[in-house]
């Protein structure tokens, strides 16, 4: 990965290491190319320790709330266990849309028939789908709906 000369070896990477990811070790100076003696620290990471989870979350930008807290909002909810069992399912993306049914090898085609979609994501059926959105637009605020849709 690093030449003779202390330089980053482009020619290597390239062909497995995507360009956002190139740019960013671009910025990095190679370890030949300083001088004193460092000691090697995560930044994607509080305890500056490299996981592979950390790894993973600075590669994807990944901003979502992290499993603890999202468990743990739906522990707290007050209403019947049937909804939150739901709750939970959507939270995991285990809703048997089309998508998942394919993720399972039960079906070949993801598409969802009723609305002509792509694909039937937990997403599409419980948001962006147009009769979901029907109903969402009854019950959301017009000013906050634009807000609802976007969210990801």
């Amino acid at each position: 990965m690093v030449t003779i000369d202390g330089d980053w070896n482009w020619q290597s990477s390239s062909s497995f290491i995507p360009l956002n990811v190139t740019l960013h070790i671009y910025a990095i100076k190679s370890p030949l190319a300083t001088t004193t003696e460092g000691i090697q620290v995560w930044c994607r990471d509080p305890l500056h320790s490299f996981s592979i989870r950390s790894a993973y979350l600075a590669i994807t930008n990944d901003t979502s709330p992290n499993a603890a807290d999202t468990w743990s909002l739906i522990t707290k909810f007050k209403g019947s266990p049937r909804v939150r069992s739901f709750l939970w399912l959507v939270s995991h993306d285990r809703i048997m849309t089309n998508h998942e049914r394919t993720r399972r090898h039960l079906i070949v085609d993801q598409s969802y028939d009723f609305c002509e979609a792509a694909i039937e994501n937990t997403l599409h059926a419980l948001r962006d789908c147009p009769v979901a959105l029907a109903i969402w637009s009854t019950i959301i605020k017009p000013d906050l709906l634009e807000r609802f849709c976007s969210c990801r």
